[in-house]
């Protein structure tokens, strides 16, 4: 989570520090790693009191905590299998993926394991850009339409709802291209944002704004002033693109801080140029999940005998009505199929599986 304290003085040091303008995060990142390895003692926020406090008692992965992550993919076509292999261990529930470069027909036959699409942007006339959320596929959510407001370059956006116990929880994924407008971007995001808090005040922000967090431009403050208009706050304090000679942040998560107990942390898996960053809701009562389904076709002792039985009064006079041998092995398979699927018809079961990541070779 962010310290607002020490993101002044980092901007600070920026401003002023001319002769090392860049700040030596190594550390942080280090230190942020440690404690995902460790899972315990992890720094977080309290719900009433928004001061950083310590939390041992459960860990990062506990099943009553929820999971978001984003990422700037720069193209996701290609790293599928890599992306799911990176998250195996954290399972995050929902994935925020900016920049996947598909068109609206690529995005939809996207295989991501456990992960359905749930709401997506492409563009139509300019290439890559995009913006994408996946969820994982046994929890129930609804898609907000925000077509009036997507603009290709300049805003786009796509979000979705999901019911929680006691309320709904927004999560809104956003990219806005180097080259867009920055005034229709920010006019259009404050118009976004009231039309959300009509439906819910608990709002999760994630994207790749291209707004350095860490300079104290006019950009930056005057978004983040939009978003604190809004109780949304900035919960990514390190740099989520770092090159040779620059450390930027310009991919954030802002979230309401006083409504949950959260932790953020980044996440480097190495198969963009930009990390991912990964918000961790601590002890919620999760969304209500789907029961998956599957069909099954019951063969016991019973309905094998029947399967004989049927075989057996089957005269096959059809068969040899014909010269044809495609034409013959067509009627054969056409008549056992029909007795195949009479004695054992399919069924559907709710099934108890759970849901694992599942990485599937190329051939």
């Amino acid at each position: 989570m962010v310290n607002l304290n020490t993101l002044h003085k980092d901007k600070e040091l920026l401003s002023h520090d001319t002769s090392n303008k860049y700040v030596n995060y190594t550390s942080k990142i280090n230190s942020y790693s440690s404690q995902c390895n460790q899972l315990t003692n992890s720094t977080i926020y309290n719900s009433k009191t928004n001061k950083p406090k310590q939390y041992i008692s459960n860990p990062i992965n506990s099943p009553n905590n929820f999971k978001i992550f984003h990422q700037n993919i720069r193209g996701l076509a290609n790293k599928t299998d890599e992306h799911l292999l990176s998250l195996s261990d954290i399972n995050p529930h929902i994935l925020c993926i900016t920049e996947h470069h598909l068109r609206s027909e690529e995005i939809n036959i996207i295989n991501l394991g456990q992960y359905t699409l749930g709401a997506y942007y492409c563009r139509r006339h300019f290439k890559q850009g995009g913006v994408s959320i996946f969820i994982l596929s046994n929890i129930m959510y609804e898609i907000i339409d925000l077509n009036q407001f997507k603009k290709e370059n300049d805003l786009e956006i796509c979000a979705l709802k999901i019911k929680f116990l006691l309320t709904y929880l927004i999560v809104l994924c956003i990219y806005r291209s180097p080259s867009g407008n920055f005034s229709y971007f920010i006019t259009q995001i404050e118009m976004v944002l009231n039309k959300l808090y009509k439906i819910s005040s608990n709002t999760i922000v994630c994207g790749d704004f291209d707004i350095n967090f860490l300079d104290s431009s006019s950009k930056a403050l005057l978004l983040e002033s939009l978003f604190y208009s809004f109780c949304l706050e900035s919960t990514v304090d390190f740099p989520t693109r770092i090159m040779h000679t620059t450390k930027t942040l310009i991919d954030n998560i802002f979230l309401v801080k006083k409504n949950w107990n959260t932790i953020t942390h980044p996440f480097i898996n190495g198969i963009s140029d930009y990390d991912g960053q990964i918000v961790t809701l601590l002890d919620v009562t999760g969304p209500p999940r789907k029961t998956p389904l599957i069909y099954i076709r019951e063969i016991n002792d019973y309905s094998i005998q029947r399967f004989i039985e049927l075989l057996s009064y089957e005269t096959w006079d059809t068969i040899f009505s014909n010269d044809n041998t495609n034409e013959i092995f067509n009627s054969f398979l056409d008549i056992y199929r029909k007795i195949f699927q009479t004695s054992f018809p399919l069924k559907k079961k709710n099934s108890s599986l759970e849901f694992q990541t599942v990485v599937y070779p190329r051939y």
